[in-house]
């Protein structure tokens, strides 16, 4: 490209600004579940892109305008076209100048091995500061809007944006406006802006935008989403969380955690952003020489601690744990805050590294990386204990363990809570008898609890390095962990076997199988276990009684999260989803009746 912006001295800083490189070039990478049909709703809709008349759209007005949450509250009439962005006057200058058969080469050279690629705009719409604008280029202009759902839910993940936090919008090709028809016919594409959460792009491209200096607390992001699907709980943990890490960051500098840092006023909107903290935390990722996560939850995190530290001892690749305990603003309270401060895990590139769902992975890459997890899962059963079963991040200060799994089985599985899912006081007691019956292994495993893709850190694709984090630990039989695998495979087969046509569900179940057969071979020749792979019948009595406590288990947390605050997309995978548990639960109970 002869001709960059001046803004570009040169294509290494160009491609480092725009990200164009970052483009879906495999067709392995599937969408966060639910993340697609949260995203559909938020497209220009197909009657607006076809239309030829369309009418004048209102312009936006930057005075009008002032900030990303100004825009946020038109993102209805943004994304029908009838309010648009126009160009600053050297923008547009500069967009004319540009020599158009290189840029179009340009994108088209991306896009020869991919369906799609991303970048910020070269020549953005005159538009609040806090606001950066992508475009997200389509191989296939016919790309129907599901499919065009699912790149920008690769785009989201890759990002790490917030959906709820987002204005997605595509112009049409055929309008009579100029300020509605799209200027480049030759690809298809679309315009997302999200919140500017860093200056690392204004830094790079030479404008006076400088690091924001927080000069309080209320300055802090609040460390995760908040919205109506967020546990109450939850929610107030995470609203607090700019409380609770600016207690804490004068005793992780002289504890020797944090170096450069030492108060309140050396946090930049740099060095201190939130993360995604899954169902129950709040996250932060602390640039500083060396980086950190610091991590809230109100659940005892005693219990993440001992396990992270115990599985690293094994050789198990897991995050340094570098600090946890009370919240010093927590002391005194009856049930205080607690944090946990990790090893801040970056990839080949020196970025934070992120999971399988939130960054590009070349062809094949699945599989190497499910493979790794199949060996850290067999150095992870090799981590025991002296606490007897039942100990979990829920009961760490206070258990109620047992001394054989049996019996922890049958302690979970009693009560009135099966029966609520359709099975009479004769199965359950049948149920419970067969499972007393088993012959458990005496060896007292510190499981992971939790283990999958969403919770393994790529370190690096070649060769396949990867960290796991976010334990939900408890000691257990080592199928404890399998079981979990088993499941999501069953489910997703299940899901795809009564939606054959559903493109989600079809990429889906083609990568669980992939990663599924990696692991569970990795796993077997790690132990020399005899598991049953990709299609074969399972048998096993303890392998059977160990899925039938996680779904259970499962389907009892889907009882206590309400449908109603989800999206009706997703309600009705959620309602689905539950379904398919209920019918794989039946019948791995009249199984294990049957043959036990």
């Amino acid at each position: 490209m002869d001709e960059l912006p001046t803004r570009f001295p040169d294509v290494a800083t160009f491609k480092a600004v725009t990200n164009l490189v970052r483009s879906g070039k495999e067709r392995t990478v599937i969408p966060d579940p639910g993340l697609v049909s949260r995203i559909s709703p938020l497209l220009t809709p197909p009657e607006f892109l076809h239309a030829t008349q369309l009418g004048e759209p209102k312009k936006i007005d930057p005075k009008k305008y002032p900030d990303f949450a100004s825009l946020m509250k038109e993102r209805e009439r943004i994304r029908s076209l009838q309010l648009v962005p126009v160009k600053r006057s050297e923008d547009w200058k500069g967009y004319h100048k540009e020599n158009r058969d290189k840029r179009l080469g340009l994108i088209g050279d991306y896009l020869k091995d991919a369906d799609f690629a991303y970048e910020l705009n070269l020549y953005p719409y005159d538009l609040p500061p806090d606001t950066d604008q992508y475009i997200l280029w389509l191989k296939d202009k016919d790309a129907s809007p599901e499919t065009v759902a699912q790149y920008v839910a690769q785009v989201v993940q890759s990002l790490s944006i917030n959906p709820d936090e987002m204005i997605v919008f595509e112009k049409s090709m055929e309008a009579n406006s100029r300020f509605v028809r799209g200027s480049v016919p030759e690809y298809r594409h679309l315009h997302v802006w999200v919140r500017k959460r860093n200056s690392t792009t204004a830094k790079l491209m030479g404008t006076a935008e400088s690091k924001a200096v927080v000069a309080s607390t209320e300055a802090l992001p609040v460390a995760g989403d908040v919205d109506a699907k967020t546990r109450p709980d939850v929610a107030e943990l995470r609203r607090n969380s700019p409380n609770y890490f600016a207690s804490l960051v004068e005793p992780l500098h002289e504890a020797g955690v944090f170096q450069d840092i030492e108060g309140i006023d050396d946090i930049t909107d740099v060095n201190v952003r939130a993360l995604g903290g899954g169902i129950s935390s709040a996250c932060y990722w602390v640039e500083d020489r060396e980086n950190v996560v610091v991590k809230f939850r109100t659940q005892d995190i005693d219990a993440e601690a001992q396990w992270l530290k115990a599985a690293r001892e094994k050789g198990v690749d897991v995050p340094e744990v570098k600090a946890y305990g009370i919240v010093p603003s927590e002391l005194g309270k009856g049930k205080p805050v607690k944090y946990i401060a990790l090893e801040g895990v970056t990839d080949e590139t020196g970025q934070r590294a992120r999971t399988f769902w939130q960054r590009r992975v070349e062809p094949g890459g699945l599989a190497k990386i499910a493979g790794e997890m199949g060996k850290q899962l067999a150095k992870i059963h090799t981590v025991e204990t002296d606490k007897l079963f039942g100990a979990s991040v829920y009961n760490w200060e206070n258990p109620r363990p047992v001394k054989t799994w049996n019996e922890w089985l049958v302690n979970a599985l009693g009560g009135t809570s099966f029966e609520k899912m359709g099975f009479t006081s004769e199965e359950r007691e049948r149920l419970i008898q067969a499972i007393a019956g088993i012959d458990f292994p005496d060896k007292k495993i510190f499981t992971h609890g939790d283990f999958g893709l969403h919770n393994a850190l790529i370190v690096s694709t070649d060769p396949p390095r990867v960290k796991i984090f976010d334990p939900d630990p408890m000691v257990a039989d080592a199928y404890y962990d399998i079981a979990y695998q088993y499941n999501r495979l069953e489910i997703n087969r299940e899901k795809f076997n009564r939606n054959p046509e559903n493109e989600v569900f079809r990429n889906r179940w083609r990568g669980t199988q992939e990663y599924f057969s990696s692991l569970i071979g990795a796993y077997c020749e790690a132990t020399d276990d005899n598991l049953p792979r990709l299609g074969e019948e399972i048998t096993d009595h303890r392998l059977i009684a160990n899925q039938i406590l996680r779904y259970f288990w499962s389907l009892r947390y889907d009882s206590t999260a309400p449908l109603s605050s989800l999206p009706p997309a997703d309600r009705r995978e959620k309602e689905l989803e539950i379904e398919v548990k209920k019918k794989l639960l039946r019948e791995k109970v009249d199984l294990f009746i049957k043959t036990k």
